[in-house]
């Protein structure tokens, strides 16, 4: 990006460089340097792109962007190594539309994104993934703006989640952790054929990982700690809990539903729930509504 003119001395906008450098090339790298961003660079309809950057960061400008890197029907793309900065902050979201989604990385009805050793800070997303299959989200990490649990809880923390996935099939989020935000993974819009394994967090005023509304989905391996939400919440078809462990929370694996009619299966048809651990929580495991539960 630097020989489109970025000039990466977290003073300078960059933001006209890194576009140019999108607009021209497939294949995008940033050296190490922090760059400073003050709109969203989007992309769409091109394939094969490639963004690398150990050591670099995106500094976004104010918390205010809805996206720092948007991509919109793009296949077989890659994002490796960079770190992401915003600074919005709990007063700012509460004040700016809180269901509003925002986001370092945004995917849209992309296919097979991989996504891995990010990391990222003070933004209510990290990485927005909309009905996008086949996405791959690994080794990241994400320091959100929410104060540490035991000030008590905050309203609308369940609008922050770390990773978002709204729709898509076949998507993977695997060894991560998120500290000091609403929650690490939230799942909706009937996602199917979800892998969930190896997310951590701590201080999180929300669940770990929440599946709102999945189908064929596996949670597993995963552990959070003083907290103020469930460590896994399921609601959905046909989901799996295992190995997962809690330590201060509310819950460890929390299997609850709306109505079993519901169309989207968020009645608990299907669960399983194997082999998961809590230390000092108020239960291991809580069932609200489950249909041909297993434990």
């Amino acid at each position: 990006v630097t020989k489109f003119g970025a000039v990466g001395d977290d003073a300078t906008d960059d933001t006209a460089a890194i576009k140019l450098a999108f607009a021209a090339k497939n294949k995008i790298y940033f050296p190490p340097k922090v760059f400073l961003v003050t709109s969203s660079i989007d992309v769409t309809s091109i394939d094969d792109v490639v963004v690398t950057g150990f050591g670099a960061t995106l500094k976004e400008s104010s918390g205010a962007l809805a996206s720092m890197l948007s991509f919109v029907l793009c296949n077989n793309l890659k994002i490796s190594g960079l770190h992401f900065e915003s600074n919005e902050d709990y007063a700012y979201f509460q004040a700016n539309s809180p269901t509003e989604r925002r986001s370092h990385i945004y995917l849209q009805q992309c296919l097979h994104a991989d996504v891995s050793n990010v990391s990222g800070e003070s933004k209510r997303n990290f990485i927005l993934n909309y009905l996008s299959d086949h996405t791959k989200i690994s080794n990241f990490s994400f320091v959100g703006f929410l104060a540490d649990v035991s000030g008590g809880a905050l309203s609308n923390t369940n609008n922050c989640p770390a990773v978002h996935l709204r729709g898509g099939s076949y998507n993977v989020v695997t060894t991560g952790s998120v500290n000091n935000h609403g929650s690490a993974v939230l799942v909706e819009l009937t996602s199917e054929h979800l892998s969930i394994s190896g997310i951590t967090g701590e201080e999180l005023h929300d669940n770990g990982v929440y599946v709102s509304s999945g189908a064929n989905c596996t949670v597993s391996n995963c552990s959070f700690r003083n907290s103020l939400g469930d460590g896994v919440k399921l609601r959905g078809t046909n989901l799996i809990a295992q190995g997962c462990s809690g330590y201060n929370l509310t819950t460890t694996v929390h299997v609850s539903g709306v109505n079993p009619a519901d169309s989207s299966g968020a009645g608990g048809w299907g669960t399983v729930v194997s082999g998961n651990a809590s230390y000092n929580c108020s239960r291991c495991v809580y069932v609200s509504m489950a249909n041909t539960l297993y434990m």
